[in-house]
This record gives structure tokens, sequence and C-alpha cells, in this order.
């Protein structure tokens, strides 16, 4: 779990970690052998991070990224999770919103998310009319 304090709504809040999440921080925890109350510090200064800016920006550079946001990311979250079946409940707690209505702004529908509903909805509809089929076969 990753515990999240001092957000934008001002409430504390916990984020359950994915499998590669949890390896990393488990990685990185060892890795820490000054034992402080940061995980990630500035090796500088020996003091926190207040920002990740200048990381974020470093990283994107990097990796030859322009015009990438970091809040970008939490549309890209939120519409990874509903294009994976995700109920938008779950989408709407892990992301921190208060209402359906905002995790509904960052909930993208996508081409092969729209396909996979219209099969689904298409094969539901054939699965129907066999059993009623079958029924109408068995009552002869």
């Amino acid at each position: 779990m990753l515990y999240i304090k001092h957000t934008k709504s001002d409430e504390d809040r916990e984020v359950p970690l994915n499998d590669t999440a949890r390896e990393l921080f488990r990685e990185l925890m060892q890795a820490d052998r000054m034992g402080g109350e940061f995980l990630f510090t500035n090796p500088k200064t020996g003091t926190s991070y207040t920002t990740i800016k200048t990381a974020w920006l470093t990283a994107c550079r990097n990796a030859g990224l322009s015009n990438l946001r970091f809040h970008d990311l939490r549309h890209t979250f939120g519409t990874r999770a509903a294009d994976a079946g995700v109920p938008l409940p779950a989408i709407r707690d892990v992301m921190g919103h208060r209402s359906i209505q905002t995790t509904e702004r960052y909930a993208h529908a996508t081409d092969e998310g729209k396909r996979r509903a219209v099969e689904a909805i298409h094969t539901q509809s054939k699965k129907i009319v066999t059993e009623l089929s079958q029924r109408k076969t068995a009552n002869r």
C-alpha cells in the first residue's frame, strides 16, 4: 500500500501497489543504506525532495518525449483501467476522486474498448437467441 498524505482534498488515502511497483520499492528500500525518513532524497542536500518537476522534465527529455505533463499519467491510468474493465467506483477510489463524474473525465473510451463493448453485446445476444431457440425446440 502506498500511503498518501497531504492530498489536494486534504484527505489522506491509501493506494494499492501492483507487483512491479512493490518489487521496485522493495529494491529501493534495500538499497537505501542511509536509513533515513525518506526514500528519495537529494544527494546534494540530504533532504527530501519537495517537487518532482526537475526529475520529470529530465526523464521526458531523456526519453525523447515532449509536451507530456506528469498529470497526463492520471488520464492514462483512468483510461487504461476503464479499458481493462475496472469498475468506475474502484477507479474513483484509487485516483482519490470524490465523485464518479470527476473519474469519468479521466477514463476516456478507447476504440478497442468500444469494439469490445459492442462485441460483448453481440455475443450475449447470440447466447440469448440460442437459449430461446433450444427451449422452443425442447417444448415441441
